[in-house]
């Protein structure tokens, strides 16, 4: 299971320190399982044990520095046919032979692969078509 919580500051503020701590780290974590127990009455017994990936670590691990995991946010104004922007939700960009399929196209980030499946079955159709 995964508990996605987006925005948290790069710097934390009010806490006494300007880096996440282990015990920051921690604390933040619990409350967010003590959040998921109001929905799921259940699932602090069903975690053996858990992990929060906080913007630090992420980019320690990644290499992302204060940016957005999925580029541009997953909101309702920017998701189907208006991701990344309006007009340019079918992986085409206004170049001729670009596409785009990073994690700011449709469905968005993660490691599903999906942008790219996506964008690879654009590039095949315009073979197609111009080949055809």
């Amino acid at each position: 299971m995964s508990i996605w919580a987006l925005y948290a500051p790069v710097k934390p503020f009010g806490h006494g320190s300007s880096e996440w701590t282990p015990e920051l780290t921690r604390q933040a974590g619990e409350t967010f399982i003590a959040t998921m127990e109001q929905y799921a009455p259940n699932v602090r017994s069903a975690i053996r044990d858990w992990v929060m990936f906080t913007p630090d670590v992420i980019e320690q691990r990644v290499g992302m520095t204060i940016d957005h995991i999925h580029h541009i946010d997953q909101i309702a104004g920017q998701m189907f046919a208006n991701r990344p922007l309006p007009g340019w939700s079918d992986y085409r960009m206004p170049l001729e032979n670009l596409c785009l399929c990073g994690a700011d196209t449709h469905p968005g980030g993660e490691v599903t692969g999906a942008p790219g499946y996506n964008a690879a079955r654009k590039v095949l159709q315009d073979q197609r078509v111009a080949v055809g």
